[in-house]
């Protein structure tokens, strides 16, 4: 299907809207005047429409120019993040990282790695769901996430690179009047 509105397009509107003028946005643009005048003058024509109110000195956007502004700067948005998207796949980073964390894991430190690792690659999106009593090997398993951290026993099959990062020690506790405390230990 073919648009008008091109990137080229949308860039230049966006350009000469920030910077007021024609000629500021050829310079921005590192364009002359006259191919940000072609460009506006071509679209118009293509659209079918006015998209500067050119009875005034300025350059100042008719109302169906500033909602195709609106809408392109959120396409201009868009097509950047994809960009870096396609970037940041390119050079072996995920864009959706999914962790799975065992209830029994104290996550203040893991929020802390969270934090540090955001800065580090803030495209990659993070989603983190809790699993219990061995529900994190399922979920790795079975693909429902990428990472698990604290996971119990052994994995139920092979494949897994594994690293230990800590261990969590039991301790058995009841309340002081609980009839095990009356017990001899073994």
């Amino acid at each position: 299907m073919y648009s008008p509105i091109t990137i080229d397009a949308l860039r230049t509107l966006d350009a000469i809207d920030r910077r007021r003028s024609f000629a500021a946005a050829a310079e921005e643009l590192y364009r002359v005047p006259s191919a940000i005048s072609y460009t506006i003058s071509k679209l118009e024509e293509d659209l079918g429409v006015e998209l500067f109110d050119r009875s005034r000195r300025k350059a100042e956007l008719t109302a169906v120019g500033r909602l195709i502004l609106e809408q392109g700067r959120q396409i201009l948005v868009a097509t950047e993040e994809l960009t870096a998207l396609a970037k940041q796949t390119d050079e072996g980073w995920e864009t959706e990282l999914r962790i799975c964390i065992d209830s029994l894991i104290n996550c203040e430190p893991v929020y802390d790695l969270i934090e540090q690792f955001q800065k580090l690659q803030p495209r990659t999106e993070l989603r983190l769901t809790e699993e219990v009593l061995g529900g994190s090997w399922d979920a790795l398993n079975s693909e429902q996430c990428d990472l698990v951290i604290g996971a119990e026993g052994d994995p139920p099959s092979q494949g897994f690179g594994i690293h230990l990062l800590g261990q969590v020690e039991f301790v058995f506790a009841v309340s002081a009047s609980h009839p095990l405390t009356d017990m001899q230990q073994p």
